[in-house]
């Protein structure tokens, strides 16, 4: 009878060990998963958009400054450099990462409005080389500064989406670490509850045991 009560009670105390420790590591693995979402793909983009961002308003910033240039020379110069600081490395790194709904939607408009704005750049050098610079200077204010714009919009609105993609994922990171720190809490207890009720029932009936052998000793002293 004392055997079976100890392992029926045995069994229940390791399926109860085994449920928590199981759950444990279920929740383990999932925060293994937003932390990975985070280094491998929201940090990633954040650094692709931010030097995407960086590169474009220095570009720009030239693209002004031609029309201050006073010798051919420079603004020959400004137009290389402006070449040469190209933000396709930042649009290709952007693209190897895994994008949801709402950044491919922004990431489709930010490619189209780029390439019309490369497109009338390109139109803006081609008068700026001829030594144009009046026409130059109308077609900066109303065709590319235009489009410019655009393609700022559509630049900022795709980290706007990717920060708030970043939010969420930090926050389920947060999210899911109190759940395992939770979860490796209760799991704690409940082996030390199981080892406790375990101990105390071997211990109960080694003493019940004992007193039942001092009184059967007892009874077989001659009076």
């Amino acid at each position: 009878m004392y055997r079976r009560e100890f392992f029926i009670l045995t069994v229940l105390a390791l399926l109860a060990v085994g449920l928590v420790a199981g759950a444990t590591t279920v929740l383990i693995h999932r925060l293994n998963n937003a932390v990975n979402e985070v280094a491998e793909i929201t940090l990633p983009d954040f650094l692709s958009i931010g030097l995407l961002n960086q590169k474009l308003l220095e570009n720009w910033s030239k693209v002004l400054l031609i029309q201050q240039a006073t010798s051919p020379e420079n603004r020959l110069r400004m137009i290389q450099e402006i070449k040469q600081n190209s933000t396709d490395a930042q649009i290709a790194a952007f693209q190897k990462t895994p994008t949801l709904p709402e950044q491919e939607t922004v990431l489709t408009e930010l490619l189209a409005t780029r390439n019309r704005f490369i497109e009338k750049r390109a139109c803006y050098f081609e008068l700026v080389q001829k030594g144009d610079m009046d026409a130059a200077r109308v077609y900066l204010n109303d065709s590319l500064m235009p489009e410019f714009k655009l393609y700022r919009a559509s630049a900022e609105g795709l980290n706007d989406a990717t920060a708030e993609i970043g939010k969420v994922r930090a926050q389920r990171v947060v999210e899911v670490s109190r759940t395992v720190v939770v979860g490796a809490g209760l799991l704690t207890v409940v082996v030390f509850i199981a080892g406790f009720f375990v101990g105390f029932h071997t211990l109960f009936r080694g003493l019940a045991w004992a007193n039942r052998i001092a009184r059967s000793s007892g009874a077989k002293r001659p009076a």
